[in-house]
């Protein structure tokens, strides 16, 4: 589920299909009804239909896959952030905080919640391309690796909160907005690539 998930949203930020998010949702909110362990705030390997073992295993520390956990928090992040959905934001922090006394003694195997809370710690840019040259501007915007940053957009006005009443008829705006505050649009790749350093 938290692999699917994440892959979904990375879906969304190359078609800005918001079919893509909500499949996310959907396969989330299903993780969370039937791997979630409230007590731990952490998420079980097997779901609570499987037959009983006699220990439910969880997934915590990455290794040369990521752990399902490290994934699903930084899931819960990413789709918090794009949903505007606070619960999954909190969510992915306690799941990170969790580990936060482990990784000073085995850094490695906690290098996807480090990723995490780089989010919390560092600039994290959600870049809104609105407009009918949305995917030609994120090609652009992409040719320059920034790590902290969710695309979002859409070829015409979108629902989605982030991207509410952003489109400009004939022109493709570029918001690069931080916890939801937006600099002033753009047009300029250039000037858009400036403002996420």
């Amino acid at each position: 589920y938290a692999i699917v998930s994440s892959a979904f949203i990375r879906l969304y930020e190359a078609t800005f299909d918001e079919v893509w998010l909500s499949r996310a949702n959907q396969l989330v909110a299903y993780a969370l009804e039937n791997f979630y362990d409230k007590n731990s705030g952490m998420f079980y390997f097997t779901s609570k239909l499987d037959p009983e073992l006699v220990a439910r295993k969880m997934e915590i520390n990455d290794n040369v896959i990521p752990a399902s956990n490290s994934v699903m928090a930084n899931v819960l992040y990413d789709l918090g952030t794009l949903l505007d959905n606070r619960i999954y934001k909190q969510k992915a922090i306690i799941m990170a905080n969790n580990v936060k006394p482990d990784m000073e003694k085995y850094a490695s195997g906690y290098a996807n919640y480090a990723a995490l809370m780089l989010k919390e710690i560092v600039p994290f840019y959600e870049v809104a391309i609105v407009g009918k040259d949305a995917h030609a501007k994120a090609l652009e915007l992409n040719k320059k690796y920034v790590p902290n940053k969710l695309f979002l957009g859409s070829v015409k006005a979108s629902e989605m909160e982030l991207l509410q009443e952003k489109f400009v008829q004939g022109t493709t705006m570029i918001y690069v907005c931080e916890n939801k505050a937006c600099q002033l649009p753009t047009t300029n790749i250039m000037k858009a690539q400036k403002l996420m350093k």
